[in-house]
Protein backbone atom coordinates (compact mmCIF):
# COMPACT_ATOMS: atom_id res chain seq x y z
CA UNK A 1 0.00 0.00 0.00
CA UNK A 2 1.34 3.65 -0.13
CA UNK A 3 0.66 6.57 2.07
CA UNK A 4 -2.73 7.97 0.44
CA UNK A 5 -4.16 4.03 0.42
CA UNK A 6 -3.30 4.10 4.08
CA UNK A 7 -5.24 7.19 4.85
CA UNK A 8 -7.98 6.05 3.34
CA UNK A 9 -7.98 3.07 5.44
CA UNK A 10 -7.64 4.82 8.58
CA UNK A 11 -10.49 7.06 7.50
CA UNK A 12 -12.51 4.44 6.62
CA UNK A 13 -12.01 2.32 9.96
CA UNK A 14 -12.92 5.88 11.68
CA UNK A 15 -16.18 6.14 10.04
CA UNK A 16 -17.15 2.81 10.41
CA UNK A 17 -16.95 3.15 13.93
CA UNK A 18 -14.44 0.79 14.20
CA UNK A 19 -12.49 2.80 16.87
CA UNK A 20 -14.01 4.74 19.19
CA UNK A 21 -14.52 8.78 19.28
CA UNK A 22 -10.83 9.07 22.01
CA UNK A 23 -9.24 6.61 19.27
CA UNK A 24 -10.42 8.31 16.23
CA UNK A 25 -8.81 11.71 17.51
CA UNK A 26 -5.66 10.14 17.83
CA UNK A 27 -5.49 8.79 14.46
CA UNK A 28 -6.16 11.98 13.32
CA UNK A 29 -3.90 13.69 15.77
CA UNK A 30 -1.00 11.46 14.27
CA UNK A 31 -1.91 11.11 10.43
CA UNK A 32 -1.80 15.44 10.80
CA UNK A 33 1.51 15.32 12.48
CA UNK A 34 2.62 12.49 10.08
CA UNK A 35 2.15 14.28 6.60
CA UNK A 36 3.22 17.44 8.25
CA UNK A 37 6.41 15.96 8.66
CA UNK A 38 6.10 13.59 4.84
CA UNK A 39 8.55 15.91 2.53
CA UNK A 40 7.70 13.28 -0.45
CA UNK A 41 3.43 14.61 0.31
CA UNK A 42 5.13 18.50 1.32
CA UNK A 43 8.58 19.03 -0.31
CA UNK A 44 9.14 22.72 0.87
CA UNK A 45 7.62 23.93 4.23
CA UNK A 46 6.30 26.59 2.30
CA UNK A 47 4.29 24.06 0.53
CA UNK A 48 2.59 23.16 3.69
CA UNK A 49 1.09 26.61 4.20
CA UNK A 50 -1.67 26.41 1.66
CA UNK A 51 -2.37 23.14 2.88
CA UNK A 52 -2.87 24.24 6.79
CA UNK A 53 -4.86 27.44 5.91
CA UNK A 54 -7.29 25.64 4.04
CA UNK A 55 -8.23 22.43 6.24
CA UNK A 56 -6.72 22.98 9.99
CA UNK A 57 -7.09 26.75 10.46
CA UNK A 58 -10.58 27.56 8.92
CA UNK A 59 -11.99 24.16 10.68
CA UNK A 60 -10.21 24.59 14.27
CA UNK A 61 -11.33 28.19 13.78
CA UNK A 62 -7.60 29.18 14.92
CA UNK A 63 -5.63 32.19 14.07
CA UNK A 64 -3.00 31.75 11.33
CA UNK A 65 -0.12 30.25 11.91
CA UNK A 66 3.15 32.02 12.60
CA UNK A 67 5.70 32.31 10.06
CA UNK A 68 8.37 30.76 12.79
CA UNK A 69 6.03 27.87 12.83
CA UNK A 70 6.91 26.85 9.66
CA UNK A 71 10.61 27.33 10.00
CA UNK A 72 10.47 23.80 11.70
CA UNK A 73 7.63 20.96 10.64
CA UNK A 74 8.17 19.81 14.12
CA UNK A 75 7.40 22.95 15.89
CA UNK A 76 4.16 23.13 12.93
CA UNK A 77 3.41 19.52 13.51
CA UNK A 78 3.01 20.02 17.65
CA UNK A 79 1.02 23.06 17.01
CA UNK A 80 -1.69 21.30 15.00
CA UNK A 81 -1.47 18.47 16.95
CA UNK A 82 -2.37 20.78 20.19
CA UNK A 83 -5.47 21.92 18.07
CA UNK A 84 -7.02 19.13 16.66
CA UNK A 85 -6.89 17.55 20.50
CA UNK A 86 -9.09 20.93 21.11
CA UNK A 87 -11.60 20.37 18.70
CA UNK A 88 -15.19 18.55 19.15
CA UNK A 89 -16.49 15.84 16.86
CA UNK A 90 -17.64 18.10 14.25
CA UNK A 91 -14.76 20.08 13.38
CA UNK A 92 -13.22 15.98 13.60
CA UNK A 93 -15.21 14.66 10.79
CA UNK A 94 -15.16 17.70 8.89
CA UNK A 95 -10.84 17.59 8.77
CA UNK A 96 -11.51 13.89 7.75
CA UNK A 97 -13.82 15.13 5.18
CA UNK A 98 -11.67 17.78 3.87
CA UNK A 99 -8.68 15.77 4.01
CA UNK A 100 -10.41 12.90 1.67
CA UNK A 101 -11.22 16.29 -0.93
CA UNK A 102 -7.43 17.33 -0.63
CA UNK A 103 -6.26 13.82 -1.51
CA UNK A 104 -8.98 12.51 -3.62
CA UNK A 105 -9.69 9.77 -1.32
CA UNK A 106 -12.93 8.13 -3.94
CA UNK A 107 -12.90 5.32 -1.64
CA UNK A 108 -13.80 7.05 1.72
CA UNK A 109 -16.13 9.77 0.16
CA UNK A 110 -18.88 6.83 -1.87
CA UNK A 111 -18.58 5.36 1.75
CA UNK A 112 -19.58 8.71 3.37
CA UNK A 113 -22.34 9.41 1.14
CA UNK A 114 -23.91 6.05 1.47
CA UNK A 115 -23.74 5.12 5.70
CA UNK A 116 -23.38 8.73 6.84
CA UNK A 117 -26.68 8.86 8.45
CA UNK A 118 -26.93 5.51 10.43
CA UNK A 119 -22.76 6.18 11.85
CA UNK A 120 -23.69 9.62 13.04
CA UNK A 121 -25.92 8.48 15.55
CA UNK A 122 -22.89 6.22 16.89
CA UNK A 123 -20.65 8.54 16.60
CA UNK A 124 -22.13 10.94 18.75
CA UNK A 125 -22.65 8.86 21.88
CA UNK A 126 -19.21 7.79 21.08
CA UNK A 127 -18.52 11.40 21.57
CA UNK A 128 -20.79 11.80 24.44
CA UNK A 129 -19.19 8.78 26.63
CA UNK A 130 -15.89 10.34 25.99
CA UNK A 131 -16.68 13.64 27.06
CA UNK A 132 -18.47 12.41 30.60
CA UNK A 133 -15.47 9.96 31.18
CA UNK A 134 -17.18 6.76 30.30
CA UNK A 135 -14.79 5.32 27.82
CA UNK A 136 -14.36 1.95 28.29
Amino acid sequence: MNYIEDMNQIFLKIQKGKVNAHESMLLIIGLSFDLIQNRSIFKRNSDLKPFLEEIYEKILHVEPYRDYLYNSRTLLGSRVAKDVSNCDFIMLQRIISELSIYFKLDEFDKYTQNNSSEKEHDYLSEWIKYIRGNND
